[in-house]
């Protein structure tokens, strides 16, 4: 079968998506207190199906090392004390404080390792699909000289096919990033639906051929429908009626003793990285070399359920997670994690307001108008908040607060009063 045989990018890909390579674990756990993170990282491999502790990857130990302040060696695990996030999985983030005294606010913001470069990512996509493109024009040019229909076929390969290519691999790659709750499965199977959706709007196949690609991709073995499929995209491009037979010049390209066949072609190569579609493929992140892969899940202790977080929400134990995802230095887009949440001071509210009247996300959003006040301002307002008692209407005081300066018509104080107007309803 030429197709199998000629695409052996296509059946490295397949590994990828079967989700079998990830031999590596990194299970970061993390708990708050005031300013500061306490976050613990550990290692596991992958054995028998389960995953059992074990040391951390060799590009990966000097750097946590680091982070950890330990004097390096071989270890399984490292907690530390942080004032932000640590750069101990080769990525970035941060974590912020804004305490009030209504209560406190939370940010938790980390990207995982990725290319952070994405314009220039874009642009390395136009160049692999270039060469692929100028490549299979070079080749069928050959192969089917003098054929009625192949500059028709030039001008497709030069210009649609040219510009399907860069947004196959955007649209599989989904720039936007997947779901981040779904579960690395779903997330490889939402590339493939995507690239095969875009496959169905350009013509290039019809939603009942879904089986034939999906074989021809290696993922079940055999591949002589896909070439049927293939030989008969050719030919559509070259002005060929679907009633009519393929014409030999078309079926020579799937038999192997002929010079210029596809089997051929794809063998003249030589070395995988210097194959078209390899260089095509690597471009989604499909390196070919799957055996350090790893996976990071994370987990975050708070004492509210955030207001906002793409994670999963565990009631039972008080703390945000985010599933085990893969994650690598060419990931694009790298994923990102991140959690805000706040913890009203119920003893100050129910002394002052006689109830919690403002919590979740309306007091998170307080605390970033407070600590948005010049320092004078924000004492000014604690103050009038050491003033209020039970009994009073809290809306109007606040109504009719103004600062001392710079406030006379009371717009500083106005997006607060909205904010507990909005809280008491």
């Amino acid at each position: 079968m030429w197709v199998y045989k000629a695409s052996p990018a296509f059946a490295v890909a397949a590994v990828m998506f079967l989700g079998s390579c990830v031999n590596r674990l990194y299970r970061v756990e993390m708990s708050t207190e005031g300013h500061e993170v306490r976050r613990t990282i550990s290692a596991f491999r992958l054995k028998d199906g389960e995953w059992e502790p074990a040391g951390f990857r060799r590009e990966d130990a000097s750097r946590i090392a680091r982070a950890y302040a330990l004097a390096g060696g071989r270890f399984q695990s490292a907690t530390g004390r942080f004032v932000s996030v640590p750069e101990d999985l080769g990525g970035a983030g941060f974590y912020e404080h804004w305490p009030t005294r209504l209560g406190d606010a939370y940010n938790y913001v980390e990207r995982l390792p990725g290319e952070m470069n994405l314009w220039g990512a874009v642009r390395e996509l136009e160049v692999v699909s270039d060469r692929l493109a100028d490549e299979l024009i070079d080749w069928l040019s050959t192969a089917l000289a003098g054929e009625p229909g192949l500059p028709e076929l030039q001008r497709f390969l030069d210009d649609r096919l040219r510009l399907d290519l860069r947004n196959f691999a955007l649209q599989v790659r989904q720039l936007g990033g997947p779901t981040v709750t779904m579960d690395e499965e779903e997330a490889i199977l939402s590339m493939w639906i995507r690239g095969y959706e875009y496959l169905v709007e350009a013509g290039y196949c019809a939603p009942a051929d879904f089986p034939v690609v999906w074989q021809g991709l290696g993922v079940v073995g055999a591949t002589p429908r896909l070439q049927e499929l293939l030989l008969r995209t050719i030919s559509d491009r070259m002005g060929i009626a679907r009633d009519e037979p393929l014409p030999p010049a078309v079926l020579r390209l799937a038999d192997p003793s002929y010079e210029h066949s596809c089997e051929r072609w794809m063998d003249s190569y030589g070395e995988l990285e210097d194959n078209p579609f390899v260089s095509y493929l690597t471009w989604f992140g499909f390196d070919f070399d799957f055996s350090g892969s790893l996976k990071v899940e994370t987990a975050l202790r708070a004492e509210r359920e955030p207001i906002m977080a793409n994670g999963e929400w565990d009631a039972g134990n008080g703390r945000m997670e985010w599933a085990a995802r893969s994650v690598d230095p060419d990931q694009i887009p790298p994923l990102l994690r991140y959690a805000l949440w706040s913890e009203p001071d119920e003893a100050f509210q129910n002394e002052h307001f006689g109830s919690v009247v403002i919590e979740g996300k309306e007091l998170w959003l307080y605390a970033l108008w407070l600590h948005g006040l010049p320092t004078p301002l924000a004492a000014e307002w604690d103050e009038f908040l050491e003033g209020v008692r039970p009994g009073d209407d809290l809306i109007q005081e606040i109504h009719s607060f103004r600062f001392s300066e710079g406030d006379a018509s009371g717009s500083i104080a106005q997006s607060v009063y909205e904010l507990f107007g909005d809280a008491a309803q």
